[in-house]
């Protein structure tokens, strides 16, 4: 079995948005101004040893975990963000 990565997570979340028309960053910010996060951006964050899926909420960074998941080891994340995205193509279908 091959070992799932940041990197493969990181891929997925990049096709999750653009299945979604989300935003691809976190935030894009210029120098000078304000920090503003981009709403509907999905991003993978890390803590305890392990990945989740994060959704920005509001301009101040707020985040969801769409999946529910917690922080899980990065081959259980990797699984349950493909079914994620076949939900949304038998949604979108």
């Amino acid at each position: 079995m091959q070992r799932i990565t940041i990197k493969d997570l990181r891929a997925v979340c990049a096709r999750l948005n653009r299945i979604t028309g989300s935003p691809d960053t976190y935030s894009s910010n210029k120098p000078g101004e304000p920090f503003k996060a981009n709403i509907g951006n999905y991003h993978i964050s890390q803590a305890y040893g392990g990945y989740c899926l994060h959704r920005v909420h509001n301009t101040g960074g707020g985040v969801s975990a769409p999946l529910s998941s917690g922080h899980i080891p990065a081959r259980e994340l990797y699984n349950l963000m493909q079914a994620y995205i076949s939900g949304l193509n038998e949604v979108q279908a």
